[in-house]
């Protein structure tokens, strides 16, 4: 049939896209326990369902594994707003940017800057692919399952960096992220 769905983890997108859809129905995520698993790693393993604060903590957690992941956290608080931050899934930012690609999304910028995977399945595969190729990868009938998150080595550099009209609650308008051996 034409019915158009989506699947949704908080649903903060209607916030920035009013005008997305229409859709015959909303699919709410969030009962579904294999997208809130965690594995400390390395690598450090989030599941789709995990809000973007619950991964700033997670990443906080972590950092002694790498120092890469503070600096993803300390660059996760500048996204959004805590209200946001506390409802809306990582995932979810990234499906907004492979619907928008204009979208100016800091998850994708900083995750692809430091080599995160993630990994979409469907009722028969699943597959771990780089977020840039995420953008190009038709998505229908697909879910986000997890992202995987790499530690750097001891001797690169990972430095990120946001330029906006304000620290919170405003859209970039510059994202930036280096790794650098």
């Amino acid at each position: 049939s034409g019915d158009r769905y989506k699947l949704v983890c908080g649903n903060t997108a209607a916030g920035v896209y009013k005008t997305d859809g229409p859709f015959s129905c909303l699919i709410d995520v969030k009962a579904v326990p294999d997208l809130y698993v965690t594995k400390a790693g390395p690598p450090l393993v989030v599941g789709s369902a995990v809000s973007l604060s619950s991964l700033v903590d997670l990443l906080q957690a972590s950092s002694d594994q790498s120092p890469a992941y503070s600096v993803l956290a300390k660059h996760l608080l500048e996204s959004a707003n805590v209200s946001v931050r506390n409802v809306g899934s990582w995932a979810g930012n990234l499906m907004l940017k492979h619907a928008y690609p204009e979208f100016p999304s800091d998850v994708f910028t900083i995750m692809e800057a430091v080599g995160a995977k993630v990994t979409i399945g469907t009722r028969k595969e699943v597959q771990k692919i780089g977020l840039t190729d995420l953008l190009t990868t038709p998505t229908g009938g697909k879910l986000i399952l997890s992202l995987e998150i790499p530690q750097t080595k001891p001797d690169e550099v990972f430095k990120t960096y946001k330029v906006s009209p304000r620290s919170q609650n405003a859209h970039a308008y510059v994202n930036a992220a280096f790794r650098i051996q």
